[in-house]
C-alpha cells in the first residue's frame, strides 16, 4: 500500500525526538460526516485486500475496538460493498478492510497492510454542521454586501445593453465565487434553500436564514422588469468592472424559476403583509408574462455573441421552451405555488391542465420507463438541457400535483420515475448518474439492450459524467430527494438504499473517497481554472462542488440544503 510521510508527522517527531509516523493511505469510500443511528450504512472500495471488514469504535481507554464484522459483497467487476446498518449506538467510527484488523490504537500503525477509511460520527442530527457550513456559504457569496466574500461591490447602476437606461441591481450572488448571477440557477439556489427552512429549524438560526431568503428575493424583486419577466444578465467583459445586463428576458427556465420562488416566499413571508404582498403581485406579474410573451416559443438567443467561457450559451436552453417538457412542468408548478399563495382557482386549473400535458409525454413502457419525451411524439427525451432550468420542478412535478390535488395518475408517473432512477444506478455500480442521449428512444427500438445502451452512454463523454470523476451534485440529491420522497409518502422502503448511495456519494461515499463540501471531510479538491472561475476565488468553506475536479457553485449547495431536509421524519 502506498504511504507518504506528512509534514505534520516530520514535525512532530522533530518536536518529540520519536521517529516519523507515515500516514496511511485511506480508500474505504464511505460518507464521512456521519450516519444517523437509524439509517442505511454502506460503503465501498475497490479491489479490496480482504472479503471481510470490521467496524471500530473508540472506547473508555481511548483506544479503537472491533464492534461488528461483516463481508463483502461484490457489486460489480473491481468495486465491492460493505453493509453495516447494524452499528445504531452513537459513537465515532471507523472501518478496517484486510491487513490486521486486531484491535489497533487510534492511529494505524505503520505496518498496517490493510485498507481504512478516516473516522465519522454516528448520531442523532448528524448533518447539522454540514447544513451550517453550506448555508453560511449562501452569506460569503453575497455580492455587494458587507457579509460577502469580496465586500460591498458592484454598487453602480448597470447599463442595459445598447440602450442609455441604466438599472439598479444591487445585491444577488456571487454565483460560484466569481462573477456569474444566472437567473435559473440563483433562483435554483434560493428555492432550495427555502424549501429546506420549510422543514428544518437549526439551532443557531437567530433570523439569519429569513434574511438569507430576503437577501435573494430582493434582488430578483429589482430583476423583473414591468413587463414582467426577468432581465438576461450575461456579464461582458470578465473582471470587477461594470455588468452590462441585457433588455431581454432570461432564457425561460429562469423565469419559471423566479416565478415559483416569489409565489413560495410569499407565504414564508406573510408576517410581513408588505413584503409579502410584493412578491405575490411580482411572481403574478411573471406569470402573465409566462403565458403571453412570444419569446418563448422559440429556445433562447443570447443578445451578444462574444461571451467569455462559462456564460450561458444558447446550446443550454434548446429544450426550454413554453410547449415542451420543461415548459410543462414549470409552468405546472409555478401555477400550483401561486394558487398555494393566492387561493385563486384559476392558478389551481392552470396547473391541473399543464399537469396533464406533461404526464401525456412520459414514456410508460420498456426500460426508459419514467423518463420524459422532449415534446409529443418525439423520439429525443426531455429534461436534458441545463439542469438549473428545471432541477426544481422537472420529475418532482407530479408529487407536488399529486399532494395538492390527489391525483392518482400523477403519484403513478412519480413513482415510474423513481423505478427508473432505480434502474439507472443497478446498471452503475459506482452511484453516478448517467443521462440519456437525445437518440435513446431510437437504440431502443433497435433492439440495444438498456445494460447495453446505458455502458455506450458512459463510454461516451459528454452524454454523461465520467463514472471516476463524479457525479453532477445537482443530479444525485433529484434522486436523493425524489426516492426519499416516495419512501416516506407511499411506503417505498425499498428507494432508501439508493437514496443513501446518493446522499454518501457527495460526502465521500464516491471512487475518489473525497467530500464534495469545501472545508467538510477530506480530500477536497482544488478548484480547477475556467469560465469565470479565477485563481483569485477563494476556497470558501461551504462551497460544494458539482463534480470533485469542478467547480463548487451556489445551485448545488441549495440542492445539497434541500436533500438534508428530504432525510428528515
Amino acid at each position: 500500500m502506498t504511504k507518504t510521510l506528512t509534514a505534520a508527522a516530520a514535525l512532530a517527531a522533530l518536536v518529540t525526538g520519536a521517529a516519523p509516523r507515515e500516514r496511511v493511505t485511506f480508500d474505504v469510500c464511505v460518507n464521512q460526516v456521519g450516519f444517523v443511528p437509524e439509517s442505511i450504512k454502506e460503503f465501498t472500495i475497490a479491489n479490496p485486500p480482504s472479503e471481510t471488514f470490521v467496524v471500530q469504535t473508540i472506547d473508555p481507554k481511548v483506544a479503537y475496538h472491533t464492534v461488528h464484522t461483516g463481508r463483502l459483497e461484490r457489486v460489480n467487476g473491481d468495486v465491492w460493498k460493505g453493509d453495516f446498518s447494524c452499528i445504531r449506538t452513537p459513537a465515532d467510527y471507523r472501518i478496517l478492510v484486510g491487513g490486521d484488523m486486531a484491535n489497533r490504537d487510534v492511529i494505524l500503525p505503520k505496518d498496517f497492510k490493510g485498507s481504512a477509511c478516516h473516522s465519522f460520527v454516528v448520531k442523532e442530527d448528524v448533518f447539522a454542521v454540514a447544513e451550517r457550513f453550506i448555508f453560511t456559504f449562501f452569506t460569503w457569496q453575497r455580492c455587494g454586501s458587507p457579509k460577502g466574500w469580496a465586500g460591498v461591490c458592484h454598487q453602480d447602476p448597470v447599463p442595459l445593453y445598447g440602450t442609455d437606461r441604466k438599472i439598479d441591481v444591487r445585491g444577488g450572488y456571487h454565483q460560484s465565487g466569481d462573477l456569474r448571477c444566472w437567473a435559473d440557477g440563483i433562483s435554483l439556489s434560493l428555492y432550495s434553500l427555502l424549501r429546506w427552512a420549510e422543514v428544518r429549524q437549526p439551532c443557531w438560526d437567530t433570523g439569519e436564514v429569513d434574511e438569507e431568503l430576503r437577501w435573494g428575493c430582493d434582488y430578483f424583486l429589482k430583476l423583473v422588469c414591468p413587463e414582467g419577466y426577468a432581465y438576461d444578465c450575461q456579464f461582458v467583459p470578465i473582471g470587477w468592472g461594470p455588468r452590462d445586463y441585457y433588455p431581454q428576458p432570461a432564457a425561460f427556465p429562469g423565469q419559471l424559476n423566479i416565478c415559483c420562488l416569489l409565489a413560495r416566499a410569499a407565504r414564508r413571508f406573510r408576517p410581513d403583509a408588505v413584503y409579502a404582498r410584493r412578491l405575490t403581485e411580482t411572481a403574478e406579474r411573471m406569470w402573465r408574462c409566462i403565458e403571453t410573451y412570444p419569446g418563448y416559443d422559440v429556445p433562447y438567443r443570447e443578445m451578444v455573441s462574444n461571451l467569455p467561457g462559462g456564460c450561458q450559451p444558447a446550446r443550454y436552453y434548446v429544450q426550454s421552451v413554453r410547449e415542451s417538457a420543461v415548459g410543462y412542468t414549470g409552468r405546472a408548478l409555478a401555477a400550483l405555488e401561486l394558487y398555494r399563495t393566492t387561493g385563486k382557482e384559476a392558478y389551481a386549473e392552470k396547473a391541473k391542465e399543464y399537469g396533464r400535458k406533461f404526464l401525456a409525454l412520459q414514456v410508460t413502457d420498456g426500460p426508459y420507463a419514467g423518463a420524459y419525451r422532449q415534446t409529443a411524439g418525439s423520439d429525443e427525451l426531455g429534461l436534458r438541457d441545463c439542469s438549473y432550468g428545471h432541477r426544481l420542478h422537472g420529475v418532482l412535478t407530479p408529487l407536488e400535483l399529486y399532494l395538492a390535488f390527489g391525483d392518482k395518475a400523477c403519484k403513478t408517473a412519480f413513482l415510474r420515475t423513481c423505478d427508473l432512477f432505480v434502474r439507472m444506478l443497478d446498471a452503475d455500480p459506482y452511484g453516478s448518474v448517467p443521462n440519456f442521449t437525445k437518440d435513446a428512444l431510437t437504440e431502443l427500438r433497435q433492439g440495444k439492450a438498456f445494460r447495453e445502451t446505458l455502458q455506450l452512454l458512459i463510454e461516451k463523454p459528454p452524454y454523461v459524467n465520467n463514472v471516476r470523476a463524479g457525479t453532477a451534485t445537482t443530479a444525485a440529491c433529484r434522486i436523493q430527494i425524489a426516492l426519499n420522497e416516495a419512501a416516506r409518502r407511499f411506503g417505498r422502503n425499498d428507494l432508501l438504499p439508493y437514496a443513501a448511495r446518493m446522499r454518501d456519494w457527495i460526502y465521500g461515499g464516491n471512487p475518489g473517497a473525497a467530500c464534495y463540501v469545501t472545508g467538510l471531510g477530506y480530500n477536497c479538491r482544488r478548484r480547477n481554472v475556467f469560465g469565470q472561475f479565477f485563481p483569485s476565488t477563494p476556497p470558501i468553506p461551504g462551497g460544494v462542488s458539482h463534480v470533485l475536479n469542478g467547480e463548487y457553485d451556489l445551485p448545488a449547495g441549495g440542492m445539497a440544503l434541500w436533500a438534508i431536509a428530504s432525510e428528515s421524519k
